[in-house]
């Protein structure tokens, strides 16, 4: 899979409702102000470690 797609899963799970941005940001290890950024499109490409952080966060939580 490559980082835009994952990419594209960890904005839709930020989105998604189950958690709030608050939780994402600190079960992940990422600012919450940088979670705000991906969700709403700010921040077209945060970087390889942030998505794997958020994704496997949601992953694991899911």
């Amino acid at each position: 899979m490559s980082l835009t797609e994952y990419l594209e899963i960890v904005k839709s799970r930020i989105l998604s409702g189950k958690w709030k941005q608050s939780q994402i940001a600190k079960g992940a290890g990422v600012d919450r102000y940088t979670i705000r950024k991906i969700a709403s499109g700010e921040t077209p490409n945060p970087g390889i470690m942030t998505v794997e952080k958020i994704y496997r966060f949601t992953e694991e939580n899911n």
